[in-house]
């Protein structure tokens, strides 16, 4: 069973991703366009510690592949709903017709809401 289901692959997803993968967490995150967001389209990011200048595209990417080594899980789809269940939690897709189970303890991040919603 997924400790963590962060809904949004941006920036800040992935940063959450990272540190509860960290902390010894599993984690699915669960992207509608792209990983990366909005920052993937950028063509040069200068204000990120560690960088002089770089892509997004590039940033993005390292992003990722630095979630997708620590073993997070990613599914490309957009949630339209959740859903609390007897049994923990049911997680609606656009794209496919299936929907996702999480269990009674998994918790959820959706980070690109304008305040950031935790439950």
């Amino acid at each position: 069973m997924t400790d963590i289901v962060v809904i949004g692959a941006g920036p800040a997803g992935l940063t959450a991703a990272l540190y509860a993968l960290r902390g010894g967490m599993s984690v699915q995150l669960i992207e509608k366009q792209g990983v990366g967001g909005q920052i993937a389209t950028s063509p040069k990011v200068e204000n990120m510690p560690g960088f002089t200048s770089v892509s997004g595209m590039e940033l993005a990417d390292s992003m990722f592949d630095q979630v997708m080594e620590l073993g997070a899980e990613i599914e490309l789809d957009q949630v339209t709903g959740l859903e609390k269940t007897e049994n923990g939690w049911e997680i609606r897709y656009e794209e496919s017709e299936m929907t996702g189970l999480a269990g009674a303890s998994t918790s959820f991040l959706v980070p690109a809401l304008r305040y950031p919603y935790f439950f």
